[in-house]
């Protein structure tokens, strides 16, 4: 687990370095053959999803219970995420567009998300 962890915060450092000291302050993006897959963990009132192979974490806080498609909590995320709209613009998936605009790659907002984690809503996970 340690060395996903290593790994994980590499990978977005470098990312990150390379974001803010190239890019202008505009959209930035890249494109992946690699579907963004999951490992959850929920705790019923807290949930805890990290993304791979790109470095994506959410973590949920809410009523996780019951059966409805989407529940509203207060999430926090930190990493690549996948952006679902363009994604489907560019004609996939796959390939699928991940997200490197600095201010898209860090939030905490109160909003409805989805009950099961989907490749295309990961600001949603």
């Amino acid at each position: 687990m340690k060395t996903y962890f290593s790994s994980f915060i590499i990978i977005l450092t470098v990312v990150s370095l390379y974001t803010y000291s190239i890019a202008p302050p505009t959209a930035k993006f890249f494109v992946t053959k690699h579907q963004p897959e999951y490992v959850s963990l929920n705790l019923a009132v807290t949930r805890i999803v990290v993304w791979y192979p790109w470095p994506f974490a959410s973590v949920s806080f809410g009523w996780l219970v019951g059966d409805s498609p989407k529940f509203t909590a207060l999430q926090m995320y930190l990493g690549i995420k996948c952006d679902g709209s363009r994604t489907v613009m560019t004609g996939g998936p796959p390939p699928y567009v991940m997200v490197l605009t600095p201010r898209e790659m860090a939030a905490i907002r109160i909003h409805s998300i989805d009950r099961i984690p989907v490749w295309n809503n990961q600001g949603g996970a």
